[in-house]
């Protein structure tokens, strides 16, 4: 039987006892069939669905990565063991196949292995299946005619369920050759945050090199009204006029290559049918962040893109539309045809929030023009904009914070650009990495930094960076050799406290004190590796948790230290500790608790007393954690005693690390830290 733990109910959910049952037996299933299962240390939590802005009222469950919803008194003729089985397979699918399915495939998978497929009853007149058709060939949402109609021709048909394999249906003619390729990048690093299909094959980058080109334009630019525009219609004729303004260097910055002939810088062919330019879609997602980063101030003009009648996107629908409004979404499609004018590959680019650019996906399609293409992904921006909450995925930080400017200094192989039209003026790096090098004695000499660095050349610079990086930067200051569930609860309280708490510092110029401190000290390496959904969506979940137990503790701030059981103890002399009073003699000292419970020590001096809170004692005099016991000796010094390291608060580290070796999730950590 599956461990029990892999399943945490909430709520109402908590009360009947069969839905574990029924999740469990789903597991034994899913298992004997190759499928990953959730597990103790990654569980699926249920909850109950109590308003209907979680799941229309059509629905009888939801699932999002690790987290199911189910209705308790579904309007349908399926029960409950089917409606548990369809969300467990969704949860299985995401674990095992990562996307690699479209969503309809899916959805197919969750209807066999739930028992949902059934013939429907048939009308006299035979039914057209073209909508429906259409529908999965470009993997669009299915209405409740949809998912009739597609029950229907799965019990008829009775495919075999294989993990991540593809369906193919007799009746539905579901095969295509448009091959997709699609990702997510932090613009701000330039880390990818989730991908599709091979993003290493190369392409021609089609019209979306007019972003390129309307990038490189040096200095202020005349007929501005007249480039807008070209940039929104993607109108060829019109940004042809601006090919003798590009200034070569700065093209050979955003692209790595020479300055073509003016159709190749326009994503046509050139004179002699060639397509100069080719690139992955790394490389090229590298090259749009350049751009956008370098020239803001022009190219947010694409926020009308969708609106305007006559820009690109306007062609794709009100519901691509509605989300671009929605999501403060700046978007710009591109189209490589060949020499007759049918399209090769079509694309799709986004940069969102307008109002400060975190995020850019790009999607790319064969045999598709950009608009088709945007409107056939409509889903996958749903889902990342939906999904990816800018302000909790960004970590603003200051660093190098008690060096003078001078001390410290930037380089990077393909330069350095200063940003233009963003809320503050930064630096950043077209191939993604900084190397940066400081002279301060006991200061790393060398690290590489992934992000926008302040501009400013006097005092601390504001970086910002992408989440999982900087956790990963702390993590490797701090402790470097955690793993599994206790990374993954302290890297979670990291991300926390660098996006929601309240309080970090106690002033304007402080760095650390002695409970709100977080080292970052640069990235682990100079390449970073792409961030899978499935991590960002653990974290996402305990993130959602930290939220809650800060809430019900009342803390602004998620304090972690070392911690640990080992004993230690040290002697300090009496003209030590007198000198840490700042006091000529000391009387007494001893550990004490006030009203509150609070660990103090309190001492005394000839004409006076006070005391210190144990843990700016235990930080002055540089004591591993707040001594449990102090005795005076005979000599006139005393002895100090205690356990483990640091000022004890929040998550234990050491604690930590025990409890995931004895098979503790990352959740049941941060239940047992705050």
């Amino acid at each position: 039987m599956i461990n029990a733990t892999a399943i945490i109910l909430y709520g109402s959910l908590m009360l009947n006892s069969s839905i574990r049952e029924e999740a469990q037996r789903a597991f034994a299933d899913l298992e004997r069939l190759g499928y990953k299962v959730p597990t103790a240390d990654s569980p699926v939590k249920f909850f109950p669905v109590q308003t209907e802005k979680i799941l229309s009222n059509v629905h009888a469950g939801g699932w999002r990565p690790g987290i199911i919803y189910l209705r308790e008194e579904p309007k349908s003729s399926f029960g409950l063991r089917s409606y548990i089985r369809h969300e467990l397979m969704h949860e299985a699918s995401f674990r095992t196949c990562k996307g690699r399915l479209k969503r309809w495939e899916e959805e197919a998978h969750a209807i066999i292995f739930s028992g949902e497929s059934s013939p429907e009853p048939q009308s006299s007149a035979p039914k057209s299946l073209d909508g429906l058709a259409e529908k999965l060939k470009y993997d669009r949402e299915l209405s409740v005619a949809d998912y009739s109609e597609l029950r229907a021709i799965l019990a008829k048909e009775n495919p075999r369920l294989t993990p991540c394999q593809n369906v193919n249906l007799s009746a539905i003619n579901v095969k295509t050759d448009y091959t997709k390729e699609a990702l997510l990048m932090h613009l701000h690093s330039g880390r990818i945050y989730d991908a599709e299909g091979d993003i290493e094959r190369k392409e021609p980058p089609g019209s979306l090199l007019k972003i390129v080109l309307a990038a490189s334009i040096a200095g202020d630019v005349s007929a501005k009204t007249d480039l807008e525009s070209g940039l929104l219609a993607s109108d060829s004729k019109k940004m042809s006029k601006f090919c003798k303004k590009v200034e070569p260097s700065i093209w050979r910055m955003l692209t790595g290559n020479k300055m073509p002939e003016c159709s190749a810088m326009l994503g046509l062919m050139d004179s002699q049918s060639r397509f100069p330019i080719q690139q992955s879609l790394v490389e090229l997602a590298l090259m749009l962040r350049a751009s956008i980063l370098s020239r803001f101030d022009t190219l947010k003009v694409l926020q009308q893109n969708g609106e305007n009648e006559s820009s690109t996107l306007f062609k794709s629908g009100s519901q691509l539309r509605e989300l671009l409004s929605k999501h403060r979404v700046i978007g710009k499609t591109g189209t490589v045809s060949n020499a007759i004018g049918l399209p090769l590959v079509g694309y799709a680019a986004y940069v969102w929030p307008a109002e400060n650019p975190t995020f850019l996906s790009i999607v790319r399609q064969r045999g598709l023009v950009g608009h088709s293409t945007a409107r056939a992904n409509l889903q996958k921006l749903a889902k990342w904009t939906n999904f990816f909450d800018p302000k909790n995925v960004t970590a603003s930080i200051r660093i190098m914070s008690r060096l003078q400017r001078s001390m410290w200094s930037l380089e990077s192989p393909c330069g350095l650009v200063r940003t233009a039209g963003l809320k503050e003026d930064f630096l950043f790096s077209p191939c993604g990495f900084m190397k940066l090098t400081s002279t301060a004695m006991k200061a790393k000499a060398e690290r590489f930094i992934h992000g926008l660095i302040g501009a400013n050349v006097h005092g601390p610079s504001h970086y910002s960076t992408d989440i999982i990086t900087y956790t990963e930067g702390v993590l490797d200051a701090e402790l470097s050799g955690v793993k599994g569930p206790a990374a993954d609860a302290l890297e979670a309280v990291i991300a926390y406290n660098a996006t929601r708490a309240l309080a970090r510092h106690e002033g304007p110029a402080s760095l650390c004190d002695t409970t709100h401190c977080m080292v970052y000290r640069g990235d682990t390496s100079q390449n970073l590796k792409p961030v899978s959904f499935e991590r960002y969506g653990r974290m996402h979940s305990l993130l959602q948790l930290l939220e809650v137990r800060a809430k019900t503790s009342h803390l602004s701030w998620l304090p972690f230290s070392l911690g640990g059981d080992d004993p230690w103890s040290i002697k300090i002399s009496m003209d030590t500790l007198a000198g840490a009073f700042n006091v000529e003699i000391l009387d007494d000292l001893r550990r004490v608790r006030d009203r509150e419970g609070r660990v103090l020590i309190s001492y005394k001096y000839p004409g006076g007393e006070g005391d210190w809170t144990c843990e700016v004692f235990r930080n002055k005099l540089k004591l591993l954690s707040c001594p449990d016991e102090i005795r005076l000796l005979p000599d006139g010094g005393y002895m100090f005693y205690g356990r483990g390291e640091g000022h004890g608060l929040g998550l234990d580290i050491k604690k930590a690390i025990s409890s995931a070796n004895a098979g503790r999730s990352a959740d049941g950590i941060i239940h047992d830290a705050y």
